[in-house]
């Protein structure tokens, strides 16, 4: 099962992402609030940081369309 959590905000300007990730839980930010939770299939054992864009969730686009990534910043945080 895949979780997918949309937002109405515009991704035409920066924003700031966040993924928390505990026992039983991954929750997921944008600009400081929380868009989805997920509970299932959740690793018990630390995570690897990747960065990654999907164009074919669930169907893909037009092949005219692209798009671009930018990343100003990352930072990775563990808490104790």
């Amino acid at each position: 099962m895949i979780d997918v959590f949309h937002t109405a905000l515009s991704f035409t300007s920066w924003h700031t992402a966040t993924t928390e990730w505990s026992p039983g839980r991954v929750e997921f930010f944008l600009d400081g609030s929380s868009i989805g939770v997920s509970t299932a299939a959740i690793p018990d054992t630390p995570m690897h940081y990747m960065l990654q864009t999907e164009s074919c969730l669930p169907a893909c686009p037009d092949p005219a369309a692209s798009g671009h990534l930018y990343a100003d910043w990352v930072a990775i945080w563990k808490k104790d």
